[in-house]
């Protein structure tokens, strides 16, 4: 036989109900503040978390890839330029008078993407100076091809 004694229910009971003095009701509305605090800081964490992605997405979505396309576009007329200006100086006839045709175009089309650029500079001195580096070697890379040009004629 075992020497145990019976514990009544209501001894085990009693000290779970009131634990550290408080009543039931009193644990469940503390548990019910605490739990609208953690929704609460749970919602502002997730305020901050969303503005940051918004922030990115602005900057990548609206400010960088105008520009991104801008510049491969200006890189690819900037090849056929070339493309164009080595056309016309090495042949002659209606195929020099198209080439020369196709390099103004080329020209026009570069100077609007540059425009385009331009328009969306957002970040300062840093989208600015590639931009000026553009103008300037197009500048310059036109006068070569006049005097090309001229010597050819």
């Amino acid at each position: 036989m075992s020497m145990t004694r019976p514990i009544s229910t209501t001894a085990v009971a009693a000290p779970r109900m009131r634990l550290k003095g408080l009543s039931t009701l009193a644990w469940m509305r503390t548990g019910l503040v605490a739990l609208g605090l953690t929704v609460m800081a749970f919602w502002i964490v997730a305020a901050f978390v969303i503005a940051d992605a918004r922030r990115g997405v602005q900057t990548i979505g609206h400010d960088t890839a105008p520009s991104v396309v801008a510049a491969q576009a200006i890189r690819a007329h900037l090849a056929n330029l070339d493309a164009e200006a080595a056309d016309a100086l090495l042949t002659r006839g209606a195929a020099q008078t198209k080439a020369w045709t196709d390099y103004t175009a080329e020209q026009a089309l570069i100077g609007d993407f540059l425009v385009t650029a331009a328009q969306n500079i957002t970040y300062g001195e840093a989208e600015r100076r590639p931009i000026l580096t553009i103008v300037a070697g197009a500048q310059d890379y036109a006068g070569i091809v006049g005097e090309a040009r001229a010597a050819a004629e």
